[in-house]
């Protein structure tokens, strides 16, 4: 019992200097873009009521829920994602303000999965939700932000894999299911268990005619093109060929706009329950899981007892990002980190004076505060990769000097306290 309280609960991770620099440099260049586009950031509760997530968030989010009850016995839950809680802050606060409202958040999530490489119980989410426009211009808009964020981290090459949450589910009414089954057939659907899907439809009268269309769909991957000519070959349903038209249209676009690296995916469904339009993920060659995704959801809002809001967006798993990002992340200070030791309490008030001074310029500067011993503190310092090591103390001080010396060059110099700037800036 003694050692289990030290020990990092499983699937959760302690974030620690350029693990935790890494990630909050993603998140503040996805902020700095997404404000670009207009967004503008919440900041969500961590704990929702469980009933929120678990009658939409769909079948496979909702069985790894992390669900309790608080000392007056309401269940609870921490967040498995913040779309739901974006459609609650909308409706108690929002829904009066001119539409669309663009709403941006940087997160932390909790999904009870099986912990493995880009696979944690505790992650980060960045998510950008666009409200109250039915127009396919905006599902562009939150595919091209997401872009603008991959090639400003230049991620490499990023595929987008397109799908229709609308087709499907029009198959699925056309089929007979009701309302309340059809997570679970979207489930069977998303995770490609065929066997059980027939199983699941040969119980309904119509299931094993679109039970038969659903199988050709599935073997509908890859080139948008020629997904959608062959897709027109096999639906002669008006209804369902509307879900393709809107497709190409995405597709044209992105493709306008430089993105084309595109890929269909007509059985794509994604788990989630609440979409209810074009539905996606994004792909990175260094990955096997996605990126991020998103997709429309027109009916959240007004399920959840707010007014008809149509409504489209995205999350971007900014831990898997962190995994793939190359780039350098480091704060944009200059390159000396300098290590100052002042040895005696006679001038404590002089090297704070100094650091600050140093600090304002952008310079690194921590004071050794446990260590008095010249040899030791040189030690410490060429240990932790200091660029310079300044000595504030003895006779020098006296004649208003400090020592610099430059730890990578192995040079030291006597310096004016009231020119060191300019001695540093030379080196």
């Amino acid at each position: 019992m003694g050692e289990e309280k030290l020990r990092l609960v499983r699937g959760m991770r302690d974030l620690i200097f350029d693990d935790a620099e890494k990630l909050i440099f993603i998140i503040n260049k996805a902020r700095e873009i997404s404000y670009k586009y207009g967004y503008k950031e919440a900041i969500l509760p961590t704990i929702e009521y469980y009933s929120l997530f678990a009658e939409k968030s769909g079948y496979e989010i909702t069985k790894r829920m992390y669900v309790f009850e608080d000392l007056s016995g309401r269940k609870l839950a921490l967040r498995p994602e913040l779309t739901p809680s974006v459609a609650r802050l909308f409706i108690n606060s929002l829904k009066s303000l001119p539409k669309p409202i663009r709403i941006s958040y940087f997160a932390n999530v909790f999904r009870y999965d099986e912990p493995q490489r880009a696979r944690y119980r505790e992650f980060w989410q960045g998510g950008f939700e666009h409200l109250g426009s039915s127009n396919l211009i905006a599902d562009i808009e939150v595919i091209q932000l997401a872009f603008d964020i991959f090639n400003s981290l230049k991620l490499g090459e990023v595929k987008i894999k397109l799908g229709s949450m609308d087709l499907i589910k029009k198959i699925l009414n056309n089929a007979g299911i009701e309302y309340n089954s059809i997570p679970y057939f979207l489930y069977l659907i998303d995770k490609k268990k065929f066997e059980e899907l027939k199983k699941e439809l040969s119980k309904y009268e119509k299931g094993e005619i679109y039970y038969e269309l659903l199988v050709q769909l599935s073997n509908l991957k890859g080139d948008p093109s020629r997904i959608i000519s062959e897709s027109r070959e096999i639906i002669k349903d008006e209804i369902l060929l509307s879900s393709i038209n809107d497709l190409e249209f995405i597709v044209t676009s992105l493709k306008y706009l430089g993105i084309i690296n595109i890929e269909l995916e007509l059985s794509f469904a994604r788990g989630i329950e609440y979409y209810t339009g074009i539905i996606y993920e994004f792909l990175h060659k260094d990955l096997d899981v996605s990126i991020g995704g998103g997709g429309r959801y027109d009916l959240l809002i007004e399920y959840y007892g707010g007014p008809k809001t149509p409504a489209t967006g995205c999350a971007l798993g900014l831990d898997r990002i962190a995994l793939v990002f190359k780039g350098d992340f480091k704060k944009n200070l200059n390159s000396a980190s300098i290590f100052l030791l002042e040895q005696n309490n006679e001038t404590l008030s002089k090297a704070f004076e100094i650091s600050s001074f140093l600090r304002n310029q952008n310079y690194i500067v921590t004071i050794e505060t446990s260590e008095k011993n010249l040899r030791d503190a040189l030690s410490k310092a060429s240990k932790q990769n200091y660029d310079l090591f300044i000595i504030i103390g003895g006779k020098e001080f006296k004649e208003h000097k400090i020592i610099v010396r430059y730890l990578k060059k192995r040079i030291q110099r006597e310096v004016s306290i009231s020119r060191i700037q300019d001695i540093l800036e030379k080196e």
